[in-house]
């Protein structure tokens, strides 16, 4: 078992290379006056652990990081908050079962493997890897993460990818073929493609199996004319023309209503979804920005499930 210490920011400076401490974003001029009154917890030497917490609101205010001298190895990286949390900075290797994190700098010196799932959410906090990433799902939220070695996985993710640095220059990892639809259920995803990241760490924190596979479930899962109908009462399709799309925020809509059938259209960037309602038949279409029809959904299908999320989402 590794000791802990408890360390000014002074002894951590104290403790580091002049490499690691180029490096390392805590210690660049801005960083320096925040933490100036600040601790750090410090492991010495190769660690394991359960779980590392890094939500700021459970420790006090001047805790600005936890550093691990040598590898670790934990089974699960958690912090809520994405707007701020507990840095975390490993000079070794660091290998985990799960990683999701949101409002901090993650910094590992050697190479990262996750076994089964990293998540990463929000702009205000991002990961740097001097060595490679290994990781089969990594899902990036509008969450920056920069990797100096190699990149072996599948990144799917919103704004943001891997961005690989290699000799001052910088290639981007493309996302994989798939959709977040093929690793999550509706539980984890919002209506518009993006994830449910409170509720991912929270499943991850009480060892509940967010990688669920999805079984279809045609009476829950089906489109039904009960909530077409209920849909169409939403503000945002009364008095609407079928000619044009009517705007509200970044999405947009229109709807025609007959005596004996309904359409109601929901476009979003480059999405539209057009749900059909004719005496009791349900069907449901989909058309991106390189379509030029639109195209019928299968029951069950990603799409299908996505366009279900947007519809009740009104």
């Amino acid at each position: 078992m590794s000791s802990i210490l408890t360390l000014s920011f002074p002894e951590v400076e104290k403790r580091l290379s002049q490499a690691q401490k180029a490096l390392l974003f805590c210690f660049s001029k801005h960083q320096r006056t925040n933490y100036i009154d600040s601790y750090f917890l410090w492991y010495e030497g190769d660690t394991n652990l359960d779980k590392i917490d890094l939500e700021s609101d459970n420790y006090d205010f001047e805790l600005a990081g936890i550093i691990v001298d040598g590898n670790l190895t934990c089974k699960k990286i958690l912090n809520y908050e994405t707007d701020y949390g507990v840095n975390l900075i490993v000079l070794g290797h660091l290998n985990a079962d799960f990683i999701a994190v949101g409002g901090q700098q993650v910094f590992v010196q050697e190479d990262l493997t996750v076994q089964h799932l990293f998540v990463g959410s929000y702009n205000h906090g991002n990961l740097d890897v001097l060595g490679d990433f290994n990781c089969p799902i990594v899902v990036l939220d509008d969450y920056d993460c920069l990797v100096r070695g190699e990149f072996y996985g599948n990144v799917l993710g919103w704004g943001k990818t891997i961005e690989l640095l290699h000799d001052g220059e910088t290639q981007y990892v493309p996302d994989g073929d798939y959709d977040f639809e093929d690793f999550f259920d509706e539980p984890y995803l919002n209506a518009w493609g993006s994830i449910n990241f409170s509720l991912i760490v929270s499943d991850i924190d009480h060892d509940i199996d967010v990688l669920r596979k999805y079984v279809l479930n045609p009476e829950t899962d089906s489109i039904t004319p009960e909530i077409i109908i209920e849909s169409s009462k939403s503000s945002v399709f009364q008095g609407m023309s079928m000619d044009e799309y009517v705007g509200v925020y970044s999405t947009q809509y229109k709807s025609h209503i007959t005596d004996n059938s309904m359409e109601l259209s929901i476009l979003e960037y480059d999405d539209s979804f057009k749900y059909s309602l004719i005496g009791n038949k349900v069907s449901v279409f989909h058309k991106n920005s390189e379509d030029t029809e639109f195209v019928k959904l299968t029951l069950g299908s990603n799409v299908y499930r996505k366009a279900k999320r947007v519809l009740l989402a009104i």
